[in-house]
């Protein structure tokens, strides 16, 4: 998918939005040792309390294609 965005539907995650890693927690994302390979790509790091969440992504302009969702427990 062309320029993809995350975006975190649950609290209390709620309103969480990212297009492009570097553009946010830059610093955050390289410390955990695995951040995107593109700077294009979406990532966040946020840390959630036990519960459902969804994420929702989405293609800039209404594109469409597929996305691949990643959660890790980062220590």
């Amino acid at each position: 998918m062309p320029l993809p965005s995350v975006r975190s539907t649950c609290p209390p995650a709620c309103g969480i939005l990212n297009d492009n890693w570097r553009s946010t927690q830059q610093a955050e994302i390289i410390a955990t040792t695995i951040p995107p390979s593109n700077d294009l790509e979406s990532a966040i790091v946020k840390t959630l309390t036990p519960g459902n969440y969804t994420a929702i992504i989405k293609g800039k302009n209404n594109a469409t294609g597929l996305a691949l969702v990643e959660v890790y427990a980062l220590n």
